[in-house]
């Protein structure tokens, strides 16, 4: 149990170091194209798909339990979300959608007594919107880096 919940502690850990070094790659980097901006992208979308959001989701839905960090991780993804300069100016409007919905799920677990009904809805929405956002990214990537994914869907 307790190797359990070190995991993401340490892949959140790990995604936020990689967050910081392309950070300072970038601020660092000279005329190297979009290959700054390309590792901020990919530092911020790792550290989105190493957040537990989706434990969240299921624990809710599931569980019918919010566990204590669920406001922090919508807070967090947030921010996330709104402070990244994503690579394209779709990804950036996805980037503000998602961003929307993290807002509404952190405001419906923000009370000492959360109408169950509406956290669940709320974290849906933001769950299913980061999924779609995520596969975006990682297409953008994918392309920007020649990788070819042939599935249309890599998880």
């Amino acid at each position: 149990m307790t190797e359990h919940l070190r995991r993401p502690a340490a892949l959140m850990a790990l995604a936020m170091l990689a967050f910081v070094a392309a950070v300072l790659a970038a601020a660092c980097g000279g005329d190297d194209g979009d290959s700054g901006s390309d590792q901020a992208t990919v530092a911020a979308i790792s550290i989105m798909d190493a957040s537990d959001l989706h434990e969240v989701h299921e624990s809710i839905v599931l569980d019918k339990t919010i566990p204590a960090t669920a406001r922090t991780t919508a807070l967090r993804l947030e921010a996330l979300a709104r402070l990244t300069d994503w690579p394209t100016d779709d990804l950036d409007s996805q980037a503000l959608a998602l961003a929307g919905l993290l807002r509404d799920m952190a405001h419906a677990l923000d009370t000492d007594t959360p109408d169950m009904a509406l956290v669940g809805d709320t974290v849906l929405k933001a769950h299913t919107a980061w999924h779609e956002f995520s596969q975006s990214v990682w297409g953008y990537l994918y392309q920007a880096a020649g990788v070819h994914a042939d599935s249309g869907h890599v998880h």
